[in-house]
């Protein structure tokens, strides 16, 4: 099946979740770097090229948040 130029890819939809929830949350970059297990600097890093999150990472800040995936997704 080929991608069109236009449709957002998986990692990015799951990542401008995470953000979206930081913003809603009021969660401070640092608080979220701590989630994750990255530095400040790395979720910078993130919005330009969230292909580097692993599911790992999310499945941390999901523990952390106490979220299921399908709660984030559904934002």
């Amino acid at each position: 099946m080929k991608r069109k130029k236009e449709d957002v890819l998986l990692h990015d939809q799951i990542w401008f979740k995470i953000r979206y929830y930081q913003k809603v949350h009021k969660l401070p970059n640092d608080i979220l770097a701590a989630y994750l297990g990255v530095t400040e600097r790395t979720l910078l890093e993130y919005d330009k090229h969230a292909e580097n999150v692993t599911l790992g990472k999310i499945e941390k800040f999901l523990i952390s948040e106490n979220l299921e995936l399908n709660e984030l997704l559904n934002l």
